[in-house]
């Protein structure tokens, strides 16, 4: 029932010399329990009663009164504002890989590569499943610019593919490009962290801060392949700048049988997405319009680090617990042909997650260095993996 309309199912007319009263002649709702939900048009009946004048008939009337649209799971389309989703995790995955290409053994000036794959993975719930995979990888160079900064960028590809659990499927291309900064300061920390407090050098207290800034633009096809309708496709483009602060600073225990040091740190991760509007082509089309997703994390954490007798090589345990503070989750308006519009939602992604991260550097001969690491985060209902292997040569 598109729009509301008035429908008369009965008269009453007098017979001779007769009458006919009507009582509470306004109009009332008529309160009808369905036998199972329903989809599409949404609203209400009202019985409405107009009493007869004279020789006109009394005329009860029935009132369709439309409230809304409920697609079914098919049409919902929130693969649409969950690609944004993707987008996220995969500039999360770059920010990750950045940090982890500076801390590397061969400091000095040089390119590296590394190649990314990344995982997401959404229960199900309602129908509102959701998963991405993607792999890919990253070319960069990095340099001292001045005393002991460094500075690292990069430039990635990825490919992505994303899917729910009804009759959605999405491939994504995006590129990326990122900026990295470090510098590490040192001042005088008070005396009692260290075994040889009377060391000058060991009374100085090492602190490492890092900024980052990324771009990403991803292009997306998606298809949908209605069990009764022909396939409709759609494709648009989602737009993911990173912002990225860091600080670490270093502590060497007494006992050094596992890990040579420790070093606590804390982050900020600042992410913003942005879907744009289309409109689908083919069957039963669609149109979307923009949507937007924006993160604030605040992780913090520590890293155990390790390095052989040789000093050629280190392995990496890392835990941290990651809050988003500030988060706004996507959600679009699609609109069919016929004028039906309804809300489509992302995902809400628990607020809160720990991550888990090993990661090992192996220096093959003094020009050439290889890393590897893998990442685990969970979360209240999604679970997101990543692993990276790579490596850098110094000229």
């Amino acid at each position: 029932m598109q729009d509301s309309q008035d429908y008369s199912f009965v008269k009453l007319s007098p017979g001779a010399g007769g009458t006919i009263i009507t009582q509470d002649a306004s109009q009332k709702p008529l309160e009808v329990a369905p036998s199972r939900p329903h989809y599409g048009y949404q609203g209400h009946w009202n019985v409405q009663v107009i009493p007869g004048t004279g020789t006109q008939p009394s005329q009860a009337n029935l009132e369709w009164v439309r409230t809304g649209y409920l697609p079914n799971p098919e049409r919902q389309g929130s693969l649409v504002p969950n690609s944004l989703w993707g987008s996220f995790v995969d500039q999360r995955a770059i920010q990750e890989i950045m940090v982890n290409s500076s801390q590397i053994l061969c400091q000095e000036r040089g390119v590296w590569g590394a190649g990314i794959a990344n995982f997401l993975h959404r229960d199900k719930i309602n129908e509102h499943g959701y998963r991405h995979s993607g792999v890919g990888y990253l070319v960069g160079v990095g340099t001292h610019a001045f005393s002991d900064a460094t500075i690292n960028a990069a430039f990635c590809q990825l490919f992505s593919r994303d899917k729910d659990y009804v009759v959605s499927k999405n491939h994504g291309t995006s590129y990326s490009g990122v900026v990295f900064l470090e510098d590490t300061l040192e001042f005088r920390s008070p005396q009692g962290f260290y075994t040889d407090s009377s060391s000058e050098a060991c009374c100085n207290q090492v602190v490492t801060i890092d900024m980052q800034l990324s771009y990403s633009h991803r292009n997306n096809d998606m298809k949908t392949k209605y069990t009764t309708y022909p396939e409709a496709q759609g494709s648009w483009a989602n737009d993911v700048f990173g912002l990225e602060f860091g600080a670490t600073t270093y502590y060497y225990p007494n006992s050094t049988f596992l890990f040579d040091y420790y070093s606590p740190f804390l982050r900020l991760q600042c992410i913003y997405a942005h879907q744009e509007d289309f409109k689908e082509t083919g069957g039963e089309v669609r149109h979307f319009t923009s949507g937007d997703l924006f993160n604030l994390a605040v992780p913090i954490g520590v890293k155990f680090e390790r390095f052989s007798d040789c000093k050629r090589g280190s392995y990496e345990l890392t835990f941290a617990y990651v809050p988003d503070v500030i988060r706004k989750d996507p959600k679009s308006t699609a609109t069919l042909a016929s004028g039906a519009t309804w809300s489509t939602h992302g995902n809400n992604l628990s607020r809160q997650g720990l991550q888990l991260r090993l990661g090992n550097h192996c220096l093959i001969n003094p020009g050439i260095e290889v890393f590897s690491h893998g990442a685990i985060e969970l979360r209240g209902s999604s679970r997101n993996y990543n692993i990276n292997l790579g490596g850098k040569y110094r000229f």
